[in-house]
């Protein structure tokens, strides 16, 4: 269990609490969303750490100049 950051912390909480509310409860939707994010904490699944993010904008190589305005038509 390399890396573990908060993502994964909760993601194992929340697994975890799924499964014992499942257990109290006799609700089988919820083992198999606990045991989704069971996995997905254990194993690091998923779109933690930025894997899964979009590449922001990358600076442009145009030559930034001021531009000058001058009124026209007084």
């Amino acid at each position: 269990m390399k890396h573990i950051n908060w993502v994964r912390i909760i993601r194992l909480l929340l697994g975890a609490t799924l499964i014992g509310s499942a257990w109290y409860d006799h609700e089988p939707l919820f083992y198999l969303l606990g045991a989704l994010f069971l996995i997905q904490g254990i194993f690091n699944l998923g779109c933690s750490n930025g894997v899964c993010r979009i590449p922001g904008m990358k600076e442009t190589t145009i030559d930034k100049k001021e531009i000058e305005f001058e009124k026209v038509g007084e």
